[in-house]
């Protein structure tokens, strides 16, 4: 079995405080190459925060349409010694699952503590400044899947790869990124069947129109206290009364 390889390390830096000279140590994130097989064939090759690499070709599969459900994975391999990722998927047609974000409110003070569950599980970001981040939640704020990476769409399909494995993809929700919200995150959310979807930044301007016009929730500058609200807000209940 694989040891999970560490994902920060410590660099020596010279630090500048004003004319202040300082030799010390810095925690930086790890970032390794990931080559994905699928079916005993070449898939992909990316970079990635190192850990959770079954959860990561799983929903990048999903992500990409190329998989629907855990039941039509037969094995899935990791080989930690050449950073190589074998899956491989059963011999049947595979048919296109549509899911349709669901309309069920969401109270903002329920937002608002996911928002704090969020930031609190942030931890490798505090360290390294570098790491994005993904949360999904179910209607009733269960935490369904947390998964981090240097690159936001890993964090989000590692996120989307532990619902397939766990069995849990048809409770999802309500997701919190990290990063900007672009065109593809929202594809993402689609996929996935997420009625609401927030970011901490910022959303763009195809973004917006996708979440439109799929029904999706979506807010940016999802920060304490504060948030834009883009599309739909008649899902959020702001009073409890």
């Amino acid at each position: 079995m694989c040891k999970i390889s560490s994902n920060t390390i410590l660099k020596k830096i010279i630090k500048l405080k004003g004319r202040e000279v300082i030799e010390t140590e810095d925690i930086v994130a790890v970032e390794k190459k990931l080559n994905i097989y699928v079916n005993k064939k070449p898939y992909a090759q990316i970079t990635y925060l190192p850990g959770e690499e079954r959860e990561l070709g799983v929903g990048i599969l999903f992500s990409n349409k190329l998989l629907n459900h855990s039941s039509e994975i037969d094995t899935i391999d990791f080989d930690c010694s050449t950073t190589t990722l074998h899956i491989l998927l059963k011999n049947k047609k595979k048919q296109i699952v549509k899911r349709t974000p669901s309309s069920h409110p969401v109270c903002l003070a329920d937002l608002e503590q996911a928002r704090s569950l969020f930031f609190s599980k942030t931890e490798n970001f505090k360290k390294t400044g570098c790491v994005h981040s993904c949360l999904i939640l179910s209607k009733t704020f269960k935490e369904l899947a947390f998964g981090e990476d240097i690159g936001r769409h890993n964090a989000f399909d590692k996120a989307i790869g532990k619902l397939l494995l766990d069995n849990t993809l048809n409770n999802a929700h309500i997701g919190i990124v990290s990063s900007r919200i672009s065109f593809e995150i929202i594809q993402k959310a689609i996929t996935l069947g997420l009625g609401v979807l927030a970011g901490v930044s910022a959303p763009t301007s195809l973004s917006i129109d996708l979440a439109q016009n799929s029904y999706i929730t979506l807010i940016g500058f999802f920060r304490e206290n504060r948030m834009n609200i883009y599309t739909h807000g008649e899902r959020i209940v702001i009073s409890d009364h």
